[in-house]
């Protein structure tokens, strides 16, 4: 059952587990503990996910989200105010390949869609199908979740970044060079 239609079935407090749930079962995972492994045998690729978090902006408390809630591919992320919204719910995927760790998904909850990068500095990040082995939705988080982070793209070297250092709703989370500065931290807090 597609997402969307577990929101209109399913109370808002229940809606992220049944969804995590279902969404697990309709891949072939098994969750444990909040986590889901997926393994790829042909391939030599496996996934554990995490827990659902937000990732929140260390300066303006702005949430990392889908632009208008979008379940498609292509679709813009920004940063909004905490508003509940699903489209501002995360897991990481920490893919290995061979056993070789390789970095981290970042995949929206509502759309099952991972942060994905065209590699060029300052331009803003859209969400596309989780691809195994693509550089471009591939992240290091440097910090522990539940904490502080950078967040930096395997593919480019460049970290996630609140464009402009601004504090406007809507504003582009796209991938920038190494400042220090905190629109490059991010808070990511256990939904």
């Amino acid at each position: 059952m597609p997402t969307n239609i577990i929101r209109k079935l399913i109370p808002a407090r229940v809606e992220h587990r049944a969804a995590r749930l279902l969404a697990a079962g309709a891949l072939g995972l098994a969750t444990v503990g909040g986590t889901a492994t997926a393994a790829h045998a042909d391939t030599g690729y496996s996934i554990t996910w995490s827990g659902e978090y937000l990732i929140t902006a260390s300066y303006d408390l702005q949430n990392v989200a889908v632009s208008n809630g979008a379940l498609t591919g292509g679709a813009p992320i920004i940063q909004w105010p905490a508003d509940g919204g699903y489209e501002q719910v995360w897991r990481f995927g920490y893919e290995s390949h061979d056993g070789v760790y390789q970095g981290a998904f970042i995949q929206n909850a509502a759309s099952g869609l991972c942060i994905n990068t065209d590699g060029v500095a300052g331009d803003q990040l859209d969400q596309e199908i989780c691809y195994d082995g693509n550089s471009n939705e591939l992240f290091d988080i440097y910090g522990s979740l539940g904490g502080y982070d950078s967040i930096q793209n395997t593919g480019s070297g460049l970290y996630l970044d609140v464009n402009g250092y601004s504090w406007n709703e809507g504003a582009a989370i796209d991938l920038w060079y190494e400042n220090n500065q905190p629109n490059q931290t991010f808070a990511t807090v256990a939904w």
